[in-house]
């Protein structure tokens, strides 16, 4: 199939309206990101404040890990500390983790519980309403 100038020349305008949108959506993400970690940052649940430290990637995410071993990371990312299912949700969002279409915090507090009857977290304090669970790490001791 022969290819004419006209047709490189067509081709080159979509790479450039892509790349267009490629920065627009960049720099949405980007804008977007900064706000998870203000309000992150502005959080206060019970006495505890929430740094926007936290939230900082370490290393790269697993992008081809299943969801709950992402999870699974994220519990080992806050170490000692405890965290909520929503802090959760904004790690993995930080990370650049694919996270479910619908209903993201509901299945990160699905497999959250699956780790607490699992033995791998505990509850900090329960959740009552719109304040959600807090929960805390189990260290598990190396063998």
């Amino acid at each position: 199939m022969p290819v004419s100038l006209d047709d490189i020349v067509v081709l080159r305008k979509k790479l450039e309206l892509d790349r267009k949108r490629l920065q627009q959506r960049e720099e949405a993400v980007a804008v977007v990101e900064q706000m998870l970690k203000e309000d992150a940052a502005k959080q206060v649940n019970g006495s505890e404040h929430v740094a926007s430290s936290r939230f900082e990637r370490k290393g790269t995410p697993i992008r081809n890990a299943g969801f709950a071993q992402s999870v699974r990371n994220a519990v080992a990312h806050f170490g000692t500390e405890s965290f909520t299912g929503p802090e959760i949700e904004t790690l993995l969002r930080s990370q650049g983790t694919e996270l479910p279409k619908v209903n993201p915090r509901s299945r990160i507090s699905v497999v959250l519980e699956k780790f607490r009857k699992g033995g791998i977290v505990v509850f900090k304090t329960k959740g009552k309403g719109s304040k959600p669970h807090r929960y805390k790490a189990i260290q598990q001791e190396k063998k």
